[in-house]
């Protein structure tokens, strides 16, 4: 609050009190130097905040966009009014396309959003052809891929636990029966529930 305060000091008020002395000019200099890691810190923060947010709307499997989505093509096929579900959609949409500029424009962060999907989901709702509903409610397994990564993530796990839950997980996937009762089955499950 201080430094925000100090901001609406006219200039010439400023050069006149820090031009006085050195002293009171270099005692300035460290105290704003020493605010910049603790905002550089804070943007870090919101920045990840952001990101499992965004996440949240639109990249997980069963992100808040796709839910709408298929609730909206659900109450349009059983021939009821969607229309309100249709400007809540709307209004993800935006909020999805003000995260990613923010995002990207002040934080550098660049998302991978998947805009063909998004606009598959929005053309189903706009049109009524309901032919085209059919392929958005076949379930896309490729959001699957890095699954494991997103979990680490989620879980702020070390790095070296996460390496060894996620060997322990591609070992288990690699198993042939994964259910069996076999001394190596029952330690390789074992390994995975451990973590």
């Amino acid at each position: 609050t201080y430094f925000i305060q100090c901001s609406k000091i006219p200039i010439e008020a400023q050069k006149n009190y820090y031009g006085a002395s050195a002293y009171v000019a270099q005692k300035q200099f460290e105290e704003q130097c020493a605010v910049l890691p603790q905002l550089v810190a804070g943007c870090r923060y919101y920045s990840d905040w952001l990101t499992r947010y965004f996440r949240i709307m639109i990249t997980d499997e069963k992100n808040l966009f796709s839910l709408v989505g298929r609730m909206a093509l659900g109450v349009r096929r059983s021939g009821q009014n969607d229309s309100e579900l249709s400007v809540m959609l709307d209004h993800i949409l935006e909020q999805i396309n003000n995260t990613e500029t923010l995002l990207l424009e002040y934080a550098g962060v660049n998302l991978h959003l998947d805009r063909q999907r998004m606009e598959e989901t929005y053309f189903a709702l706009l049109s009524d052809d309901t032919g085209s509903l059919d392929a958005f409610d076949q379930e896309d397994l490729k959001v699957l891929d890095h699954s494991v990564q997103q979990i680490l993530d989620y879980a702020e796990v070390s790095d070296e636990t996460a390496e060894k839950f996620a060997s322990a997980v591609e070992a288990f996937l690699a198993c042939v029966d994964k259910f069996a009762r076999t001394p190596e089955a029952t330690a390789l499950r074992k390994e995975l529930v451990k973590y």
